[in-house]
């Protein structure tokens, strides 16, 4: 069950950290234009 629930919270930190740079990509695309 521990692992599971730190499995959960992995998942959630890589998409959190995966959203950040698809955000920051955006704004570097916006700026090139």
């Amino acid at each position: 069950m521990m692992s599971f629930i730190l499995g959960c919270v992995i998942v959630y930190l890589l998409v959190a950290a995966s959203s950040e740079k698809a955000d920051s990509i955006v704004e570097l695309n916006d700026a090139v234009k």
